[in-house]
């Protein structure tokens, strides 16, 4: 799980027609060129003539908190709790509940990015 928070940031990956790859914060964006900051702060303009394809952030938060969200429905429904615990009943919703959050936090990035790319965005 760790991996997948740390591995999901907020830059794209921008491939470009040339074969190499951005790995940028989309800042904005119109017809002809996206407005991108790359990881050390450097801002850039980049034709969209030489975008190849723009894989946005959050998949892997979507993908692991979908994940982790079934895994806790699984325990809820095969788990059967002690009525003496109630930690044990709710340490049963967490799972769930995380994966959730982690799904939803993950979409929001990569919406927030993807209207940012928009064409009619502005830095």
């Amino acid at each position: 799980m760790a991996l997948i928070l740390v591995s999901c940031g907020n830059t794209a990956t921008i491939l470009r027609r040339d074969g190499s790859r951005v790995e940028a914060e989309i800042r904005g964006g119109t017809r002809t060129e996206l407005a991108v900051r790359e990881r050390g702060g450097l801002d850039l303009t980049i034709p969209r003539q030489d975008v190849r394809t723009i894989r946005h952030p959050g998949g892997g938060l979507v993908v692991g908190g979908i994940a982790l969200a079934i895994a806790g429905a699984v325990m809820l429904l095969t788990v059967k709790p002690s009525t003496d615990n109630d930690l044990v009943g709710a340490s049963l919703f967490a799972p769930s509940v995380l994966g959730l959050l982690l799904a939803g936090r993950g979409y929001q990035l990569g919406e927030r990015s993807r209207e940012a790319a928009a064409a009619d965005s502005r830095p």
